[in-house]
């Protein structure tokens, strides 16, 4: 953060003041209650998104910008929106990362018009920065909602980010005065946060997987919220639960090798998009060694669910980070 203020020139106590700020505003926008964006603060906003996006910028080799998938042709899908869908998988706190593919795409239209922004969660823990990407991010949701949105992973939640990293980047940060303040309300804002998303009629994303308790997209919207993450059920599932091929053939649900939710097969998949009418599922959640040179990985035989990490050289791992892109006439 150090590197952050001296570029954007602002005092340790200006910027604190600022992150209140925008907390604040950002809860608001996180609840039900349906906000108005003649009423939203968009100077302040915008003054936020451009300091955030080009403090200490620098120009980075294209080795760095993840490769797109292309389009998915076999859906065949209307779009409800104009201008193609961006969906990022994890992006960990690596905010210098995330600042570029965002110049490299370009922002999203005031009136929903151009570029659109899905993210699939787990913004924080493990990189420098998980404050101020998910601020960033956060900012650009209150500021365009008709063409960023966001999801949540299983790091938003007080259980999993007060372990590795966010709770003591915040307290480091802002230190004892502040920080409680400034992590309870991101806690806050993680609580109200979506945990899947319809794209069109086709397309499903959401961080984790499917889960044995889900039998219709009905259900989802039944989760109440504010909730913290619980250890087990459809909202866990939805936020923790891998797709694997299972061992035993017979099997398609099994727990998961994380000690937390499920792992499912390809039969699993198939039943549920036949069952919904979903044609393709988006996650997030894993990368593994299939994952390093392009940051997606097509699951079974059929195509119909992918899995996304968009956080490239993740722990040193040498990796691409991979972003979806579906354009209008993908999904429907």
């Amino acid at each position: 953060m150090a590197a952050v203020d001296g570029a954007i020139g602002t005092s340790q106590k200006q910027l604190d003041l600022d992150v209140k700020t925008a907390l604040e505003v950002t809860v608001v926008e996180a609840t039900p209650v349906t906000v108005d964006e003649a009423e939203t603060d968009t100077s302040f906003l915008n003054s936020l998104i451009q300091r955030i996006m080009s403090a200490g910028l620098k120009q980075e080799p294209e080795a760095y910008i993840p490769n797109p998938i292309p389009g998915l042709a076999f859906a065949q899908l209307k779009a409800p929106t104009e201008g193609p869908v961006h969906i990022f998988g994890d992006l960990h706190g690596q905010l210098r990362d995330l600042r570029m593919m965002i110049n490299h795409i370009g922002m999203p239209g005031a009136d929903g018009t151009g570029v659109h922004y899905m993210f699939l969660g787990d913004y924080v823990d493990r990189g420098l920065q998980g404050a101020e990407t998910f601020l960033l991010l956060a900012a650009m949701r209150c500021r365009y909602p008709k063409s960023v949105f966001l999801l949540r992973g299983n790091h938003e939640d007080l259980n999993t980010a007060i372990t590795y990293g966010l709770y003591d980047e915040v307290m480091e940060r802002y230190g004892e005065q502040h920080g409680e303040y400034v992590w309870l309300h991101l806690i806050s804002m993680f609580n109200w946060m979506p945990i899947a998303a319809l794209i069109g009629t086709k397309v499903l994303a959401m961080h984790g997987g499917l889960s044995p308790n889900l039998a219709s997209l009905e259900q989802i919207n039944q989760i109440a919220r504010p909730t913290l993450i619980p250890p087990y059920g459809l909202m866990c599932d939805l936020v923790w639960a891998d797709p694997d091929a299972l061992a035993d053939p017979r099997a398609s649900w099994a727990m998961s090798s994380r000690g937390i939710s499920f792992s499912f097969d390809e039969r699993a998949v198939i039943s549920f998009c036949h069952r919904t009418k979903v044609d393709l599922i988006v996650r997030a959640h894993q990368i593994n060694t299939e994952m390093l040179q392009h940051g997606h990985k097509w699951f079974g035989q059929t195509g119909r669910l992918v899995t996304l990490f968009s956080a490239p050289n993740y722990l040193n791992m040498a990796n691409s980070g991979g972003v979806l892109v579906v354009d209008a006439n993908d999904h429907g």
